[in-house]
């Protein structure tokens, strides 16, 4: 994860920056990566973690909300 303030102006490209998250992911719902960020750049390595396991989970979850959000073009977020 990274902070906003961090990568503002880049996620502001896709997604209006709000005070309501401190935080931000970036997910490829069919592979369940996540990305860091560096030097504006979205980026994998090998020892990254599925985005699932973040939750404690063998297998992705079953309310994907980037998967929801690829697939309607429209932002989600998912309290549990």
């Amino acid at each position: 994860m990274f902070t906003i303030s961090e990568q503002k102006e880049l996620i502001q490209k896709f997604a209006p920056v709000s005070s309501i998250f401190e935080y931000y992911r970036m997910v490829d719902p069919i592979e369940n990566i996540v990305y860091k960020i560096v030097d504006g750049k979205a980026v994998h390595t090998d020892d990254m973690k599925p985005c699932y396991s973040l939750w404690n989970r063998e297998k992705p979850c079953k309310n994907c909300v980037s998967f929801h959000a690829c697939n309607l073009q429209k932002q989600f977020f998912k309290i549990e």
